[in-house]
């Protein structure tokens, strides 16, 4: 089911990770890809906290979907000094869906 979703979402999720990587923002000033993951997350149907703990540029984003299992994840985008959009290497679709 998981692999299914992730291939329906598979070009979504790299036009994100394009994103994000094309504006490399560096810590606590990811003003830009914050404001874009929390449009996408809203557009899903999440309920999303922004910002949150504080600080501007994190965010908490819930979905309920039921009982059962809970996923939590924790993205960590923001850039290295000195590497950026010409300097690493983008994820691909065959990274996304394995």
């Amino acid at each position: 089911m998981i692999q299914e979703c992730l291939g329906i979402l598979a070009a979504e999720i790299e036009e994100i990770s394009e994103f994000v990587f094309n504006h490399a923002e560096l810590g606590r000033e990811e003003f830009k890809s914050c404001k874009y993951l929390v449009e996408k997350l809203k557009e899903h149907g999440f309920t999303v906290t922004c910002p949150y703990l504080d600080l501007d540029t994190v965010f908490r984003a819930e979905l309920y979907c039921g009982e059962g299992p809970k996923v939590a994840v924790l993205p960590e985008y923001d850039a290295l000094p000195g590497y950026g959009p010409n300097k690493a290497r983008r994820p691909t679709r065959a990274d996304i869906t394995g």
